[in-house]
């Protein structure tokens, strides 16, 4: 979360970001109880998102970052625009694989903890079965998307058909010491408190 946020905070255009997990692990979105997700999943590892959302498990995800900068176009979007731009990036990837998937044209009714358990207007879905969520953030440095794609059995290879697909230039950049040093910072401070992750 604070290598997302470092993320943002430096990106001059857009910048996406792939990261897997070294354990299971739950993300809750900004605003989620955290007593409810400690309930729903004993044991698990837990951290608070800067973004909002329902809580997701991680375990052979694919899960990723986009940050974008207020200089960028794609700022001025609404942000259920951005979420639909990006959706549908995933689903073309995800569709080319399994002969087309379609995207979800509105919410269902039902509100649950989980957000693989609410599909909402934008989310890829595979069988009616929601596998690509997101949640978004506006900040003084630009937006902030952090979402997941729960596609573990062809991950590496949707990683590389997805990295194609955002863009038709690629390139790669390396943390510098000096982010890996402002990401510690801000971890200690924000995503490794406990006043942070308890304060819903």
């Amino acid at each position: 979360m604070a290598m997302d946020e470092v993320l943002l905070r430096r990106a001059r255009q857009p910048l996406v970001r792939f990261y897997r997990w070294i354990r299971p692990a739950i993300s809750i979105g900004y605003f989620g109880r955290i007593r409810e997700i400690e309930a729903a999943w004993p044991g698990f590892q837990i951290v608070r998102r800067w973004t909002g959302g329902g809580a997701v498990l991680h375990r052979d995800d694919i899960t990723y970052s986009l940050a974008v900068p207020r200089e960028s176009p794609m700022f001025q979007l609404a942000s259920s625009e951005v979420y639909r731009l990006v959706h549908g990036v995933i689903a073309q990837v995800i569709g080319g694989r399994l002969g087309g998937v379609p995207v979800a044209k509105s919410g269902l009714p039902r509100p649950a903890a989980g957000c693989f358990e609410n599909p909402v207007a934008g989310d890829v879905l595979v069988d009616g079965a929601k596998v690509a969520g997101a949640a978004l953030r506006r900040t003084q440095w630009g937006l902030l998307h952090q979402g997941s794609i729960q596609s573990g059995a062809w991950r590496d290879e949707t990683v590389e058909a997805l990295l194609r697909a955002f863009g038709s230039t690629v390139r790669t950049e390396a943390f510098s010491p000096g982010d890996q040093a402002l990401a510690e910072q801000i971890e200690r401070e924000r995503y490794g408190s406990e006043t942070w992750l308890r304060r819903f």
